[in-house]
């Protein structure tokens, strides 16, 4: 009875039973936002006579009942030229995405399907969403591989693909994505090497990879990355080898987690050029040699977890400038005595669990006094020294008091 209504938004109330379907025969209508209710039923809106319509946001409320056409409403869209966002988050959509949602709009900027139990693979027709910016398909139930058509997005700036079923290889097409500012492929299963493309996204802030099956090095090209100032995340995979020294260049970056790989070789000196960095999590690798001391360097860390690893050598003196929140060497070959300044002066922020050679520190801890050795290895040299000092100045007494008596025996 609204024929000439633009403007709809009832979000965020208490509203129940399904949407009336009637809402098709607004035809002006331009906006829909009835997110954040409790709204029930399959939805029946027919959007093909919605042709105006630019904003659609209907998530939070549940409309799929596990009838192999839930999406099926997506068809009904490839009318409305002018949409720009369509949200369904948390919509207990399930079923495939049906290959009409590439008939959308080239001006669909977001598009949001998170939170619902939409299975199968993600079909290539995602590709003629050119104009996509914000895209999000978070705990799905998708699988396969990830459509390498992915790459024709150039206007992609956040794409959210985690806590999915995703196998195969990340496409090297990603590198495309020159405008990219996140990207979440975490919690899948993806394999082979992380591309070397990735290297092309100068705007990349923040990247998750964790949680997949990769395995190779890691490309010296993503640690060159200086937009990179908020996370890297590449734990829980099966990355190998050493870690590149151009970790170094990512000075600005503040979050790097590189644990639970197969990672080896010491730790580079360079990882002290990372001044920025307040969180850094190297555990559960193969680790091995000395702490660095350029990790002095880093006195903004709050958290550096090095255990689970072969480091080796004497425990870094952290300085008590550093603001540590929590420091963990724990199962490591860690020798000598632990120190009792800075965060090792609590035993609640630090670990050392696991390393039979340590001795002294805090009481709490338990170890074993450190022996006196080192001392005395101090105090004997300084004796040997007052010795030969002393017997030196004897002999020139004795050898001058000899001389003067001779001459007094024999006058010129």
């Amino acid at each position: 009875m609204l024929p000439h209504l633009e403007f709809l938004q009832l979000r965020g109330n208490k509203l129940t039973g399904p949407i009336p379907p009637s809402i098709s025969t607004c035809s002006k209508l331009k906006f829909l936002e009835l997110m954040d209710n409790n709204f029930r039923g399959r939805l029946k809106i027919d959007f093909a006579k919605l042709k105006d319509i630019y904003f659609v946001s209907l998530g939070n409320n549940i409309y799929g009942f596990g009838e192999a056409d839930d999406m099926k409403f997506i068809d009904t869209l490839k009318n409305c030229s002018r949409i720009k966002v369509l949200h369904l988050s948390n919509c207990n959509f399930q079923g495939v995405l049906p290959t009409s949602i590439g008939n959308l709009s080239d001006q669909l900027s977001i598009l949001s399907l998170d939170g619902n139990d939409i299975y199968g693979n993600l079909p290539s027709s995602i590709g003629n969403l050119v104009g996509l910016i914000g895209f999000s398909l978070t705990e799905n139930q998708f699988i396969g591989k990830i459509t390498s058509t992915i790459g024709k997005l150039q206007n992609l700036q956040e794409a959210y693909l985690y806590n999915n079923q995703f196998s195969g290889p990340i496409p090297d097409a990603i590198g495309n994505l020159s405008l990219l500012t996140g990207l979440w492929l975490n919690s899948n299963r993806l394999e082979g090497h992380i591309p070397s493309s990735l290297g092309n996204c100068h705007h990349l802030l923040e990247l998750h990879l964790d949680d997949n099956k990769l395995s190779g090095k890691i490309p010296t090209q993503l640690l060159q990355l200086t937009s990179l100032t908020i996370i890297l995340n590449l734990s829980q995979n099966n990355l190998s080898g050493s870690l590149p020294v151009e970790v170094g260049d990512l000075k600005m970056l503040t979050y790097l987690d590189l644990s639970h790989n197969n990672l080896s070789g010491k730790i580079p000196n360079t990882i002290g050029s990372c001044t920025s960095l307040s969180f850094l999590s190297l555990k559960c690798n193969l680790f091995q040699g000395i702490v660095s001391p350029a990790l002095s360097s880093m006195k903004g860390v709050s958290t550096l977890d090095l255990s689970h690893n072969n480091l080796s050598g004497q425990i870094p003196r952290f300085s008590e400038q550093f603001s540590f929140e929590y420091v963990n060497l724990s199962f490591n070959d860690f020798e000598g005595e632990v120190p009792v300044l800075g965060v090792f002066a609590n035993a609640r922020k630090f670990s050392v669990l696991g390393n039979s050679r340590l001795c002294g520190g805090l009481a709490e801890l338990g170890l074993p006094k450190c022996k006196e050795t080192e001392k005395h290895q101090k105090r004997f040299p300084l004796f040997v020294i007052l010795i030969l000092i002393a017997s030196t100045l004897f002999t020139i007494l004795y050898f001058a008091f000899v001389l003067s008596k001779q001459r007094k025996s024999h006058p010129s």
